[in-house]
């Protein structure tokens, strides 16, 4: 992948398809992944993903699941910051029109509406997106059909 990555290295318990399932050691860096939404757990010991099956991987097989820093960062402002912002403005909003007709209850519910809309609609966009996570063998750094290697 160009530029830095985080990875993390995994076994390969299950194909279906043109999809691997890969194993991971649960450590406490998943409680601050950004993907951790596309993994699974069993347990408190294991952490399952699955990924298209780009590299021909086989069960047992050793793999590294990689994903851009850009991506994580790009993430975590989609989820977190960007939200906030929308709060911030719709509240503002809904805090104008409170003044104006007098009411109290305009700034929640503009708050509240407009949050749950921003969610709805980033879920709809990302329902079918390509997961940024890539599959390949330990110690390589490019990824052959990755969008993102050079």
């Amino acid at each position: 992948m160009a530029g830095k990555t985080n990875t993390e290295t995994g076994k390969v318990v299950k194909i279906d398809g043109d999809k691997v399932t890969v194993r991971f050691a649960k450590t406490s860096a998943c409680s601050h992944c950004d993907h951790k939404d596309s993994c699974s757990s069993e347990g408190e010991d294991y952490m399952f993903v699955e990924l298209e099956n780009t590299i021909d991987a086989k069960v047992g097989e050793t793999v590294e699941v990689a994903s851009s820093v850009k991506s994580t960062y790009k993430n975590g402002f989609i989820v977190y910051i960007l939200p906030l912002i929308v709060i911030l403005i719709s509240a503002g909003i809904g805090n104008f029109f409170d003044k104006k007709l007098g009411t109290g209850f305009i700034t929640p519910v503009t708050a509240v509406a407009s949050i749950i809309m921003y969610f709805s609609i980033l879920h709809l966009i990302y329902k079918n997106k390509k997961s940024e996570l890539v599959l390949q063998r330990p110690g390589r750094k490019n990824v052959q059909g990755c969008s993102h290697c050079g």
